[in-house]
């Protein structure tokens, strides 16, 4: 480790993490930051309110966290998938670490065309589930799954 007030120049150049230096830690602190990175990349200035629907439309997200879940999320499978179909998504996969997330997606899948029938939602996102191989490659917890409506994902290990 190194005294930072007696060696300014090794604290610049000291890992912070695997890939940081301290230098690009207050680089990415500035306050200026935003705007130079809009200077450096003039290309951005292109994105305006409302872009995210013309490129989600027709999209398929296979890797979605929802609530509920061991870490915090901000949205549940329901929200995420009412806002997936109102963007016009062709479809949306949601993952969890530990479980099979087919069963949810199978409930969440009913309520979105429950939706569509009452007339409050137009387009029709397909919503699937699948298992994450987290607690290693276990081809009778695939085969299990495979059982289950809307089981369509095979998530090696991470």
């Amino acid at each position: 480790m190194c005294d930072f007030a007696a060696d300014a120049k090794a604290a610049e150049e000291l890992m912070v993490g695997r890939t940081l230096t301290v230098a690009r830690v207050r680089e990415l602190n500035a306050k200026d930051y935003f705007y130079q990175m809009l200077k450096d990349n003039p290309e951005m200035l292109k994105i305006y309110p409302g872009i995210e629907n013309e490129l989600l439309h027709g999209a398929i997200d296979c890797h979605i966290h929802a609530f509920p879940d061991f870490v915090h999320r901000s949205q549940d499978m329901i929200q995420i998938a009412i806002e997936a179909s109102k963007t016009g998504m062709r479809a949306i996969a949601f993952k969890d670490h530990w479980n099979i997330s087919a069963t949810s997606a199978y409930l969440t899948q009913r309520h979105i065309d429950d939706m569509i029938a009452r007339g409050e939602l137009t387009h029709r996102v397909e919503v699937y589930g699948g298992v994450g191989m987290c607690l290693g490659m276990r081809p009778e917890y695939v085969r299990v799954g495979l059982q289950y409506p809307n089981f369509k994902m095979i998530w090696f290990p991470t």
